[in-house]
């Protein structure tokens, strides 16, 4: 399943435990951590993904992030 676009703006922090795909724009104005091993982010259309805030892994040594856009990626 694809989302049209995803922001996420709660004053705390997103956890991912699996991978995120959009046709849009991806957009984190959260402390972003990634609490699997491996999380893929996907853009179909293009979007932006970007991480305003801070960005880790649960446990950085066993973590693996792969972004996929024609778009900007920011961190």
């Amino acid at each position: 399943m694809s989302l049209k676009s995803l922001t996420t703006d709660t004053n705390g922090t997103v956890e991912f435990n699996g991978n995120v795909t959009t046709e849009g724009d991806q957009t984190y104005n959260d402390d972003a951590v990634v609490g699997s091993s491996e999380v893929i982010f996907t853009s179909t259309n293009k979007g932006n993904i970007v991480f305003n805030q801070t960005f880790e892994g649960a446990d950085p040594a066993q973590t693996d992030v792969t972004i996929n856009t024609g778009g900007n990626t920011k961190f």
